[in-house]
C-alpha cells in the first residue's frame, strides 16, 4: 500500500491526522492527487495560503478538482484573471460543478449571456442548481414555459428546493393551490424559505393549523420573519 492509499484508509477510518501525514508524504513525492487532498484539508480548516500552495501544483498536474478549487480561492482573493483561467481549465475537462461555479462567476460580472451558456452545459450534465438558475433567468424574461420545464427537471432530479421555484411561478400565475403544493414539497425537504412561504399561503387559505406548523418550523430554523410573525400566532 502506497502513502496515498494509506491516507485514504486513514481518512475513511476518521483518522484525519494520519491521513494528512500520509497524503503529505505522497504529495511531497510528487503524487498529484495527494497534493489535491492535502490542499482540501487545509482549505476545509481555513488555511487558504497552504491550500493554495498545494492546489497550484495539483492543478498544474491536471487534477480537475484542484483546478476548480484553485479558481474559487483566486476569485475570493480578488485575482479575477487567474480565477477565470483556472475555471476554464476545469470546465475544459468536463467538470460540471465547475461549470456551475463559472456561470456564477460570470453572472457576478454581468456577463449574463456567457453565464447562461455555462448554466445550460452544467444543467445538461446534471447540475440541479444550474437547472434552477436557468429557470430563474427564463422566468425573469417572461419565458414561463421554459422556466417551468427547468424547475420541473430539477425536482425530477431530486432537488426539493426547486419546488420553491415552481411554487413561486404558480403564485405569479395566480394558482395558489399549486403554489402551496410545490412550496410544501420543498418545505418537507427542509427548505426554510419554503416553510415560511407555505405558512403564509396557509394563512391566506385560513388554514391556521398548517400555518402554525410551518411557521413555527421556519422560526425554529432561524427564519427572521417567521420568528416575528408565527411565534405570536394565536391558538385556533
Amino acid at each position: 500500500m502506497d502513502q496515498s492509499q494509506l491516507g485514504d484508509q486513514c481518512y475513511m477510518a476518521g483518522d484525519h491526522e494520519g491521513a494528512e501525514r500520509a497524503w503529505l508524504c505522497a504529495a511531497e513525492a510528487g503524487d498529484v492527487d495527494a497534493m489535491a487532498k492535502v490542499a482540501l484539508l487545509y482549505d476545509d480548516c481555513g488555511d487558504k495560503d497552504q491550500a493554495m500552495r498545494w492546489y497550484r501544483p495539483a492543478a498544474d498536474g491536471g487534477n480537475e478538482a484542484a483546478m476548480h478549487n484553485l479558481a474559487t480561492l483566486l476569485e475570493d482573493a480578488g485575482d479575477v484573471d487567474g480565477a477565470e483561467r483556472w475555471f476554464l481549465s476545469a470546465v475544459g475537462r468536463g467538470r460540471s460543478a465547475a461549470m456551475h461555479d463559472f456561470a456564477l462567476f460570470l453572472m457576478e460580472r454581468r456577463r449574463t449571456a456567457e453565464a447562461e451558456e455555462w448554466y445550460e452545459k452544467a444543467a445538461r450534465a446534471g447540475e440541479v442548481k444550474s437547472m434552477c438558475n436557468l429557470g430563474v433567468l427564463h422566468q425573469d424574461r417572461g419565458n414561463l414555459h421554459l422556466a417551468e420545464a427547468w424547475f420541473s427537471r430539477a425536482v425530477g432530479a431530486g432537488y426539493t428546493r426547486a419546488g420553491y421555484y415552481l411554487g413561486r411561478l404558480a403564485h405569479s400565475k395566480g394558482d395558489l393551490p399549486s403554489a402551496t403544493t410545490w412550496c410544501r414539497h420543498a418545505a418537507q425537504g427542509g427548505d426554510v424559505e419554503s416553510m415560511y412561504v407555505t405558512a403564509r399561503l396557509a394563512l391566506l387559505a385560513h388554514n391556521l393549523d398548517e400555518a402554525r406548523y410551518w411557521g413555527v418550523r421556519a422560526a425554529d430554523a432561524g427564519h427572521p420573519a417567521a420568528q416575528q410573525e408565527f411565534r405570536v400566532l394565536p391558538a385556533a
